[in-house]
């Protein structure tokens, strides 16, 4: 199954965007924007031992990804609930494709997806569960300490 907003593309993007040297369990964002051959993106993520909490921002797109082991092989669009650190609420619908631990949702626009953003800017529990999935990462850190270097990298993206 396809389905709008997740392609293979997007999951190598996002996964490229990721192998930026980080942490488990602490946020890092790229100063500059990736540059790839099908354009660039700035991108922030809560570390690199899965499960992994990230966003990634192209000019006209924005994604809110999380990459785990629940999410190898599915093939799918799912609804899922859970908390945020801020304590808020989550439902959200994530597509997977089995080729990547990714499950995505993109966003209608960059400021949605920043508004998203600041439930991680304070530190807290996170969790998501649905459709047999249970992720927990129990006190996530701020993501707040690298708002300086994305707001750096969104602006270089957007006058590149």
């Amino acid at each position: 199954m396809r389905f709008p907003g997740l392609s293979i593309v997007a999951t190598a993007a996002i996964a490229a965007a990721l192998s930026a040297p980080a942490a488990a369990q602490e946020w890092y964002a790229r100063e500059t924007p990736l540059i790839f051959e099908f354009g660039a993106l700035c991108d922030i993520s809560s570390g690199e031992a899965l499960p992994i909490v990230a966003f990634t921002f192209e000019r006209e797109r924005t994604r809110f990804g999380i990459a785990a082991d629940a999410f190898i092989d599915r093939d799918d669009i799912r609804e899922y609930h859970g908390t945020l650190p801020s304590g808020a609420s989550l439902r959200v619908g994530l597509g997977s494709d089995p080729s990547s631990p990714f499950a995505v949702n993109t966003f209608s626009s960059r400021e949605t997806g920043l508004q998203f953003l600041e439930h991680f800017l304070v530190s807290g529990d996170f969790s998501l569960t649905g459709d047999g999935v249970h992720i927990e990462i129990p006190s996530l850190p701020s993501a707040s300490s690298e708002m300086e270097n994305l707001h750096h990298c969104l602006r270089e993206l957007d006058n590149g």
